[in-house]
């Protein structure tokens, strides 16, 4: 009656705790999916800023452009100023010559005219008006001379037709070349206008999607914290009803071993030693001091003591790890596997599947301890529970 007692204490916990730690799994899963997402917009958010940065860049350098084509403008303007002024001293020498050369060409047309209707005329009048041989030879002089001037003055109404000519031609290339540099300015300046535009619009787009990825950072961020809260408050609630179950499963006779007490799914002790020397729940650390959770039970016994695989399963883990030291882990395929630590050496390797019974490891110290023993752990769905009670403590 009080094995059957027992029993019926030790399969309600079972439904308590599976329940709880099925909570517990289900949490943990969602916080690491959480992480997950929380990981991927941190990756976009970066991203993101390296695009910002770059576009930043580029921004300057426009800037830096745009301020050395204003410069260059306002350099160029005076340039202009400068052109402006000389072609407007070249029109006005061409006004010049122009009217000169038209003065001239009227004058020497009314020459040509007397000279017409007088060329006989003059030639006796200097003959027959002349005094002496001496006097017909000075005016025969004064018409050569008068001759030579007519020649001399349409000299320089030829030159000063060529030079019109080269004027205007000086004065239409100038202003050629003044409308292409004021041309050339206005789309320079225009080009780097439009692009700092763009980057500008750019820029404002990658800035709203960076604010964009924020907020649902932090929005995620947020979810996390609310399922890590649920994850602790879950946690420690499968610890007090493991606890207490435990508690109430010793009270009703299930406290020693090796007499025939009850277990739970199959699961036999797993060594030969039979001294317990810390259990499952709250505990002060024997190394570290201080206040701490034992996620497993402690079984003392001589270094080199045979550990035996608690049910037939498959080794997924044979190695060191960590705090654990020298470790086996079995996966017994129904959502359950067992702990094994701080052996001095293995029986077995992963990959191996072993019997109930086997020997997997050997007693050691291994890994954060302070003496000889097994610490043993059986865990559902991940997640510890109290092992007394299914190997028959």
């Amino acid at each position: 009656m009080k094995k059957l007692t027992a029993f019926l204490l030790l399969f309600t916990m079972i439904l308590s705790i599976g329940a709880s730690f099925a909570s517990v799994s289900e949490l943990e899963d969602k916080l690491d999916a959480q992480d997950s997402v929380i990981e991927g917009i941190k990756q976009d958010i970066d991203e993101v800023k390296e695009q910002q940065y770059a576009v930043e860049r580029k921004l300057e350098d426009v800037f830096y452009r745009v301020e050395q084509v204003k410069r260059e403008i306002e350099e160029n303007k005076l340039l202009i100023t400068q052109k402006e002024e000389e072609l407007e001293k070249i029109r006005l020498e061409l006004e010049k010559i122009k009217q000169e050369l038209a003065e001239q060409e009227e004058a020497y047309g009314d020459r040509l005219r007397v000279m017409y209707y007088k060329k006989d005329e003059s030639f006796w009048n200097v003959l027959f008006e002349s005094k002496n041989i001496a006097d017909l030879l000075n005016r025969l002089d004064q018409l050569k001379a008068i001759s030579e001037q007519d020649k001399q003055l349409l000299i320089e109404l030829n030159e000063k037709r060529q030079a019109i000519e080269e004027l205007e031609e000086q004065e239409k290339e100038n202003y050629a070349k003044l409308l292409e540099l004021k041309a050339q300015l206005a789309r320079d300046e225009q080009e780097l206008i439009d692009l700092q535009e763009e980057l500008e619009r750019r820029k404002e787009e990658i800035l709203a999607e960076r604010r964009k990825f924020e907020a649902e950072l932090e929005a995620q961020n947020s979810a996390r914290a609310s399922i890590a809260s649920n994850l602790a408050n879950a946690r420690a609630e499968a610890e007090r009803i493991a606890q207490e179950r435990a508690d109430e499963a010793a009270s009703s006779g299930g406290t020693s071993r090796g007499e025939g007490d009850i277990t739970i799914g199959g699961w036999t002790w797993p060594t030969s030693a039979t001294y317990v020397t810390s259990t499952f729940g709250p505990r002060t650390h024997p190394v570290y001091g201080g206040s701490s959770f034992h996620y497993g039970i402690d079984i003392a016994g001589p270094a080199g003591t045979p550990i035996y695989a608690s049910r037939g399963g498959l080794v997924i883990l044979a190695g060191w790890n960590g705090g654990y030291g020298n470790c086996v882990v079995l996966d017994h395929g129904d959502g359950t596997q067992s702990l094994y630590a701080h052996a001095s050496g293995y029986n077995v390797s992963k990959g191996d599947y072993v019997s109930q019974g086997d020997v997997i490891l050997y007693m050691g110290t291994t890994g954060t301890s302070t003496g000889n023993h097994l610490h043993f752990e059986i865990l559902i769905n991940g997640s510890a529970v109290d092992p007394g009670p299914y190997i028959g403590y």
